[in-house]
């Protein structure tokens, strides 16, 4: 994020009012298009479990998208996800995610899935025609939709809202004058509010879930051997919230000289070779932009896992359970 623009929604800052009027009318344009898009929903034959956030940046919402993932096929269910897929150029609408799928086929985040859990994935800005694709094709037994949360059109059993718990909502405004899509008092009506770490700023009175990023194991990306030692490395991060990437790396005693990249961002070769030789690490998200390029002979990747405690994922089952008989009835 723009040093200027996290100045401006996630410090104190003045300049904000001025946007005030801005953002009061972004209010009633979203408030508008809830109303309208929530009139039209769609009716769909199987759970839908929407994972987003109501704030710009990142909050670790793709790393609860593959745990859900891997919960329920564990289960034994068939799961599907949708996603919009930012940063896809594909032409084909809907898109399916296939093995040989590239980050500009796909979007980053929905490949990411794919690679890592091999179940169906399908891109499309119109959620309701990829939820379709799933079932028509696939028979999934239960969808999850990568963000979503302000798809209205598209129904949904559970919404579960990630908050970042050192950002919190920012300010609390809404765009532009803060981070926000809409009020903070939406939180109030999701099912679940999904805390990544430790809650610093105060939120509306919510259910709320706590859960943390746990690091996995580097690996190796391309033709690496060996294993990186403890100290000077290169950082490259193209996610919501850097700061938080290289704060893990200082934790495991890196010395991190960081490279922060926009949100997504379309790496080329040249970004992440240096004129050293000190081994580089990225992101699970950057790396499957990166896979097919040259010289990656000193590069790694640091894997996420999302962890929550047990009631939490009864809580999801129960929920399931009590909309399965209901649907039923």
């Amino acid at each position: 994020m723009h040093p200027f623009i996290e100045s401006l929604w996630y410090k104190k800052n003045s300049f904000s009012y001025l946007l005030s009027p801005l953002a009061a009318l972004f209010g009633l344009v979203a408030d508008y298009r809830k109303q309208s898009l929530t009139k039209k929903q769609a009716k769909l034959p199987v759970p839908i479990i929407v994972v987003g956030n109501i704030n710009v940046g990142g909050t670790g919402k793709t790393p609860v998208v593959l745990a859900l993932v891997d919960y329920f096929t564990r289960q034994g269910k068939k799961v599907g996800v949708v996603s919009r897929g930012y940063g896809s150029e594909s032409k084909q609408s809907p898109y399916r995610v296939h093995a040989q799928s590239t980050s500009t086929d796909a979007g980053d985040e929905p490949l990411l899935v794919f690679n890592q859990t091999g179940c169906p994935v399908i891109v499309d800005a119109d959620r309701v025609k990829a939820c379709k694709v799933l079932i028509d094709e696939d028979s999934v037994d239960l969808i999850i939709s990568d963000d979503g949360l302000q798809h209205y059109r598209m129904p949904r059993t559970i919404e579960l809202a990630v908050v970042d718990g050192k950002r919190g909502l920012g300010n609390g405004r809404l765009l532009p004058a803060g981070p926000l899509r809409e009020p903070p008092e939406r939180l109030k009506t999701v099912d679940k509010v999904l805390i990544n770490g430790h809650m610093q700023r105060p939120l509306p009175e919510c259910s709320t879930e706590n859960f943390s990023l746990a690091l996995e194991s580097l690996s190796p990306l391309g033709e690496t051997i060996g294993d990186p030692t403890l100290g000077k490395v290169h950082a490259v991060a193209g996610i919501g919230n850097p700061a938080r990437f290289f704060e893990s790396l200082s934790q495991l005693g890196f010395d991190c000289i960081e490279h922060p990249f926009a949100d997504h961002y379309a790496f080329s070769n040249s970004d992440v070779l240096f004129d050293d030789t000190l081994p580089v690490i990225m992101t699970a998200k950057d790396a499957v932009k990166c896979r097919g390029f040259s010289q990656l002979d000193r590069h790694w990747v640091l894997p996420v896992n999302a962890q929550f405690e047990k009631g939490f994922w009864q809580w999801l089952d129960d929920i399931l359970l009590t909309a399965e008989q209901r649907e039923k009835q």
